[in-house]
């Protein structure tokens, strides 16, 4: 379930930890949908450099935010999604085992999640990948992630509280 930004706000220039409980930034800014979920956070990770990561990888553990590893997001949804196909796909050959089904609707169905299960296959090497090449540390990779185009003005702006979050609105300068 989605963050929500009336959770998240109290959050709003505290540090921000990774799972370890190490400071990885201090939020800066908070992105938000139309449904007031979460979609990204900006976050100063220290040197005056700026990035926003992806809403889904903050969750609220306690009372700190926490920002997960991009890996550890992909594995919990194919997980997820690895689960539903395989349970369908079970349901499907019972239906068809008692007569509920026919031979032609069965096939096509058996066809259409034998598909999903080989890209999840391949999605699940991709994830095994990632994970068994040598790791920079959290902070490099996370700036390679997203950096945000921030401009030296805006920086200054935001350090001298001129401005409070990462939003491109002009009327805060």
């Amino acid at each position: 379930m989605p963050i929500t930004l009336e959770e998240i706000r109290r959050f709003l220039g505290r540090p921000l930890q990774d799972p370890y409980g190490r400071t990885f930034g201090k939020v800066v800014g908070i992105s938000a949908n139309l449904k007031d979920e979460i979609t990204g956070v900006g976050i100063e990770v220290g040197n005056g450099e700026f990035v926003q990561c992806p809403g889904d990888r903050v969750k609220i553990s306690a009372d700190t935010l926490v920002l997960a590893p991009t890996w550890k997001v992909e594995a919990e949804e194919f997980r997820k999604e690895f689960d539903v196909v395989t349970r369908r796909l079970r349901a499907l050959d019972e239906l068809f085992s008692v007569g509920d089904i026919q031979k032609d609707v069965y096939e096509d169905m058996r066809k259409q999640h034998e598909d999903a299960i080989n890209e999840l296959k391949s999605k699940r090497k991709s994830i095994l990948d990632t994970c068994s090449t040598p790791r920079e540390n959290s902070m490099t990779r996370a700036t390679k992630l997203s950096a945000m185009p921030l401009t030296p003005a805006w920086s200054a702006q935001w350090r001298s509280g001129k401005r409070s979050t990462l939003s491109s609105d002009t009327s805060q300068s």
